[in-house]
């Protein structure tokens, strides 16, 4: 036990291997102990029962132009390694999901000082957002879960060798100097809401919010622990908010027309980028099947603003997925192809 004054800064966290630089991290393994009520003829209570075992918490860092591997992204004249950027991997953690609707599973590392660390393993991205406004970072937080037992697992385990500086366990890899991803590093373009192709671009957006939920839930059975049995995804949102400098009427009339059509034809495109106005993101992800509410107006004396959220679904058109897995291109309009990468839901195999 440490008997003097310890800082954060000299722990860290890792998705698996990659090395987030985070503000904050509460992730832990927590249980609930009550201590009930009962007619005994005393006037404190006798009794107390343990609740489950719950793991998870939330992380939040800003955006850095580095991969997930802690190699440099740009070591040429153009932005590379798309598919191995750090927002390539958390997307990809968060979206992809199996034929079964599973997502993918890794170990949480976090060191808290020199003689406390902790693996948490199987985690699960439950929620991840992204948030950027004028004049500030690429904000992204991770919401995540852990703790499931199912195949012998467990909430939390004290890896080997972590108060050893030169253990694997300590071995962090990242990139610098490092230069974090600003709001001139983002491009964002609502298609299919007018009669142009892009009715509403980067240079109207004040502020721009995604966030993809997975809804997860714990499961509990009579195994014996007091941790889940297992976790599932259940259906996922995909949804966030856009602020505009003033008004933009093609996007005021396509919400207000909602009620005059039967589908959506609506898409939103946005991608991370190094480099002036004209550079094509490094990584870039569509939202498929968009739909608008009306825009909030309000008026005061300083900057006039008006707030839209939205909310992405399948799309027939799309082979019924919301969002992409994502890749390297430039954010043209191309509702009905798989140009911003792979599917995010594999097809459903079924017997016989």
């Amino acid at each position: 036990m440490a008997n003097y004054a310890t800082m954060g800064y000299v722990g860290f966290v890792k998705f698996g291997n990659m090395v987030v630089r985070a503000t904050s991290c509460d992730v832990k393994t927590s249980q609930e102990i009550t201590f009930p009520e009962v007619v005994d003829g005393k006037a404190d209570t006798t009794l107390y029962q343990m609740g489950p075992k719950v793991t998870g918490g939330s992380v939040a860092f800003p955006l850095v132009h580095d991969t997930a591997t802690g190699t440099c992204l740009n070591e040429g004249s153009t932005p590379n390694l798309a598919s191995n950027s750090i927002i390539a991997a958390l997307w990809r953690l968060a979206v992809l999901r199996d034929s079964q609707g599973k997502l993918s599973a890794f170990d949480t590392n976090v060191r808290y000082y020199s003689s406390l660390s902790y693996v948490y393993p199987k985690c699960l991205i439950n929620s991840i957002s992204l948030t950027v406004a004028q004049q500030g970072a690429i904000e992204m937080s991770v919401d995540l879960w852990g703790g499931a037992v199912s195949g012998n697992g467990t909430d939390r385990e004290t890896p080997i060798g972590a108060t050893d500086a030169s253990s694997v366990f300590n071995a962090l890899n990242y990139l610098s100097p490092a230069r974090i991803a600003t709001w001139n590093d983002f491009k964002v373009f609502l298609f299919g809401i007018g009669s142009t192709s892009t009715e509403v671009n980067s240079s109207e957006l004040r502020e721009f919010s995604v966030t993809m939920n997975n809804n997860l839930e714990r499961f509990y059975t009579l195994n014996g622990s007091l941790s889940a049995f297992d976790i599932a995804a259940k259906k996922r949102e995909i949804s966030g908010t856009l602020k505009i400098i003033g008004h933009n009427q093609a996007l005021t009339n396509y919400a207000e027309q909602n009620e005059q059509r039967f589908t959506s034809d609506a898409q939103i495109a946005f991608g991370t980028k190094i480099g002036g106005p004209a550079q094509s993101p490094y990584w870039a992800t569509a939202l498929n099947g968009v739909i608008f509410e009306i825009e909030e107006v309000a008026i005061s004396t300083g900057l006039f603003e008006t707030s839209t959220k939205w909310r992405a679904t399948g799309d027939c058109n799309t082979n019924y997925d919301a969002t992409y897995l994502g890749k390297t291109r430039s954010l043209a309009y191309d509702l009905g192809t798989t140009s911003y990468g792979a599917k995010t839901f594999a097809t459903p195999q079924y017997d016989g």
